[in-house]
């Protein structure tokens, strides 16, 4: 790295170090205050003054008033002060000032855009402002400008873009193992204050505890210490090397390992076939995940391509194994997704492992001829690399914008699967657009609302009103939520309904995501009759949806002294096949006294308290007798 800083100096003098010094640290101090201030402005007052009366209604931050200006902020917050930061020194200031300019508005406008499309979070239950920007739109930038930053100081230094594949890596791994390292550092200086505030309140000296609790004091704190370790390692670029050159080492060894179990997986899979890894639902996942630990270790064997830091024998061949075996899984990986977008359509989560899939093919099938071609060890894939980097760039620029929007392709995947009858209503994935597609999904939840088909427009109407998500199968279609309610309950006695009165609101132990009042979830309602004439008890029996024996509910339903019904929740009975099955039988009591008492299955379950009793013995023997039986 001390010959690519010079490098970087040549023509225009050595950079000053104390001068980039001082303002990193200004530009440490101020990206604390920017993001203390965004915090500040997503913080929801407790109450309002109102003519100099504290009332408790709860006013809306500063953030959910305006959602797209507090994320695009947050985002330049988090960015800008770290491309400055990484690039002072480095690059002519002039150059530096139109990169960052160019990066605001770049950054700014995606993520406006992100908010756009989704406006309001459901996943709480009530609509809300969504004005933070999303992890995946963080995540992508961050690799995004990390390849941009290496591109544009390659460039900074008079080389062509396919020049020095040797400067390229040095410069991208130790810049890697820098930004880890400032992470490490200042949060270590954050924990060493903690620890002198609690020195100090040793000796009842409260100040110092109470000022670095406060996060006007702490942002500012990290961002300075961190600007100082980015400081400190560009002065000495020697500290960096000895970790880095480790982690290369350690993960250059796990070549062979991997590509062991990657190439005896493959030769497994001529035995076993493809049936047993379609069967795991989440085959394409799994391979890409091991297409990226591959590319990540094979490159971290390669290093910058010079001779003398060529691997043994064993990881050079392993290597070349490793390339047939990254364009194998990217293979098999593409063939999964094919085959689940013919079945069930495209979903986000399916045009997101596509991209993926898309680049770890072209690396695939670039090493691959790497491996091949080259006149020494895997040497063509230098070139691979930076064409790569390019496509990782064009790729998140396509699904961050409306070109390829995960969002908006799902949506228009799945209503062209309904209008074209390949899916039928009760498949259908309504929550999907309620819930997952943002603004496409709510546009075409609304004009299905307004459908010439019945059947449509009955569970679009009902998956609009939905807040929380109901239950799913295996497919990932819950078709229970957007049913009528009771479509699929069982009401005994056979023939039997329900009263007038019975109010259509479910009550459920909490965790459960399904309620045939409220949906059409399957469950079992026993209409059972009181000591007196007019006197009525109704039990509801939610059954488990899947593997778990504990995954029901049971909510008894009584009459209050006004006549109202009250609900109250008991698992005994629903616990206790016993009693289920007699009551189905219509064995069973209700014995008078003033805190009458449901016998059923050797079940005594007080009605209107928790039942404690234990499940005593089977049905058929058990002396419960049918109302009115002597």
């Amino acid at each position: 790295m001390d010959q690519i800083l010079n490098k970087t100096s040549e023509g225009r003098g050595a950079p000053s170090w104390p001068r980039v010094g001082m303002a990193r640290l200004a530009t440490g101090f101020w990206a604390g205050l920017a993001i203390w201030m965004i915090s500040e402005a997503a913080k929801t007052p407790d109450m309002v003054l109102k003519k100099g009366v504290a009332t408790l209604w709860v006013a809306p931050s500063w953030a959910q008033q305006h959602p797209q200006t507090f994320a695009a902020l947050t985002v330049l917050s988090l960015f800008l002060p770290l491309i400055a930061l990484a690039e002072m020194g480095r690059m002519r200031p002039r150059r530096l000032l139109v990169y960052l300019s160019l990066s605001a508005a770049v950054l700014g406008a995606l993520t406006v855009y992100s908010i756009w499309r989704q406006p309001v979070s459901i996943t709480g239950g009530d609509p809300s402002p969504n004005y933070w920007p999303p992890f995946g739109l963080l995540f992508a930038a961050s690799f995004c400008l990390f390849i941009i930053n290496q591109l544009l100081e390659h460039s900074e230094r008079g080389c062509k873009i396919f020049s020095r594949y040797d400067e390229y890596f040095e410069d991208s791994w130790t810049r890697g193992a820098q930004f880890l390292l400032s992470l490490c550092f200042a949060g270590l200086i954050i924990l060493v204050l903690n620890l002198g505030g609690a020195l100090f309140e040793l000796i009842h000296l409260d100040w110092f505890s109470e000022l670095i609790k406060k996060s006007w004091f702490w942002c500012p704190a990290y961002y300075v210490s961190f600007a100082a370790a980015v400081q400190i390692t560009d002065i000495h670029p020697a500290l960096l090397r000895g970790s880095r050159n480790l982690c290369l080492t350690l993960l250059s060894w796990v070549v062979p390992l991997l590509t062991l179990i990657a190439g005896g997986f493959l030769v497994a899979l001529v035995f076993t076939g493809l049936a047993p890894l379609w069967a795991t639902r989440h085959s394409a996942a799994l391979l890409l995940s091991a297409d990226v630990v591959m590319l990540v270790t094979l490159n971290a064997a390669y290093k910058g391509g010079e001779e003398q830091t060529r691997p043994p024998l064993a990881v050079r061949w392993a290597g070349v194994g490793a390339a047939g075996v990254l364009l194998a899984f990217a293979l098999i990986a593409a063939y999964a997704i094919h085959l689940r977008v013919e079945q069930y359509g495209w979903t986000q989560p399916r045009v997101m492992a596509s991209a993926l899939n898309t680049i770890l093919f072209g690396y695939g099938a670039g090493y691959s001829w790497a491996a091949l071609r080259s006149k020494l060890w895997m040497q063509k894939i230098e070139g691979v690399n930076i064409a790569a980097s390019f496509g990782v760039l064009a790729l998140a620029a396509a699904l961050f914008t409306p070109i390829a929007d995960p969002a908006r392709v799902a949506v228009d995947s799945q209503i062209a699967r309904l209008n074209s009858a390949r899916v039928s209503p009760d498949r259908f994935d309504f929550q999907m657009l309620r819930f997952d597609a943002g603004r496409y999904g709510a546009e075409a939840l609304a004009k299905l609302e307004k459908s010439d088909r019945p059947d449509v427009r009955a569970r679009a109407v009902r998956a609009a009103a939905l807040s929380l998500r109901g239950r799913t199968d295996p497919d990932g279609v819950a078709t229970a939520a957007t049913e009528a309610p009771l479509s699929h309950a069982v009401i005994y006695p056979k023939g039997a309904l329900l009263p007038k009165d019975f109010p259509r609101t479910g009550h459920m132990k909490p965790g459960l995501d399904r309620d045939c009042l409220t949906d059409g979830s399957p469950c079992e309602i026993f209409l059972l009759k009181g000591p007196l004439a007019n006197e009525q008890v109704i039990l509801v029996y939610t059954p488990p949806s899947g593997k778990d024996q504990f995954d029901y509910a049971t909510s008894i339903w009584t009459k209050d002294a006004y006549g109202k019904w009250i609900p109250w929740s008991d698992g005994v009975v629903g616990g206790c096949p016993a009693a289920l099955a007699a009551l189905r039988a219509g064995r069973y009591v209700i014995e008078p006294s003033p805190q009458q008492d449901l016998v059923v299955g050797g079940l005594r379950v007080p009605l209107g308290a928790s039942g404690k009793s234990a499940c005593l013995q089977p049905a058929s023997e058990s002396g419960e007798k049918r109302p009115g039986s002597k």
